[in-house]
This record gives structure tokens, C-alpha cells and sequence, in this order.
């Protein structure tokens, strides 16, 4: 038999996130692609960051997927390994102390994180209803 145990804890808030990052450098066909163990590396080491400076760890899953869509300039249909860091976050880890932006702010730091180690221009974050599409600065 179970039982619910966040019964107390579950005021109704729901933070289901989602981290995407191109799994390929560039655009080349010769272009380096990453395996799916290097994020998993990436995300244990962001935990570690997390720890160190207060900030909420978030636990999902890890998935590879592709990715398609249409360049603008001819219309040709492209398809592209990204990897996909997916969860939400634990409504026994909620408490009034951290409010969404602590949460948003961790994912940020987790898509630069990636972006580095993938060599990526670009990483989306989706936050509940938000979606952010972060870019390098160069």
C-alpha cells in the first residue's frame, strides 16, 4: 500500500522545466557531435555548483533526441541531435524561501554550463509557461 506523503507540502504550485542543447558543434557535416554521457557529466558538476552556492538542485531525466525544423533562407528540412534535461521540481523541495526565480536562475546556470561544454550559440530553457532562448555573448 502507499501513501501520499506531500500532502501537507503540495500548496498547488507546479514547476515543470525543461533544458534542450544541440548535441552537434556548428553546422558542418564534419562538425564534432557529443555523446549523451558528457551532459550527464555536465549535469553532476552543475549539482556540485548548485551545492556550493545555495542554489536548488533540480533532478529529471536525460533524453537524445532530434530535433527538426526548416531553414528560412530555402525552406530545406534540417534535423539535429539535441539533448533534452527534463523534470520538475519536487513539490517536498518547495518552500517559501525559494521562489521561482531561485529555480529559473539554477537552469540558467545549467544551460551555460552546457552551452560551454557543447560548444553551443544557443540553449532553451522551458520554465512552466516560459520559454527563454538564451544565446552567447561574444
Amino acid at each position: 500500500m502507499l501513501k501520499m506523503i506531500n500532502h501537507e507540502a503540495d500548496d498547488g504550485r507546479w514547476y515543470p522545466f525543461r533544458v534542450t542543447a544541440g548535441l552537434i558543434e556548428g553546422y558542418s557535416t564534419n562538425a564534432k557531435l557529443h555523446r549523451l554521457e558528457e551532459v550527464k557529466e555536465v549535469v553532476k558538476n552543475w549539482w556540485q555548483l548548485c551545492e556550493e552556492e545555495n542554489f536548488p538542485k533540480l533532478f529529471g531525466t536525460i533524453d537524445e533526441k532530434t530535433m527538426m525544423y526548416e531553414r528560412r533562407k530555402d525552406g530545406e528540412a534540417l534535423e539535429e541531435p539535441v539533448v533534452i534535461f527534463e523534470g520538475e521540481v519536487n513539490p517536498l523541495r518547495i518552500t517559501a524561501d525559494l521562489g521561482e526565480e531561485q529555480y529559473l536562475m539554477a537552469l540558467w546556470q545549467l544551460a551555460e554550463l552546457l552551452a560551454d561544454a557543447l560548444n553551443q550559440t544557443r540553449v532553451y530553457i522551458k520554465f512552466k509557461q516560459r520559454t527563454l532562448v538564451l544565446e552567447q555573448c561574444k
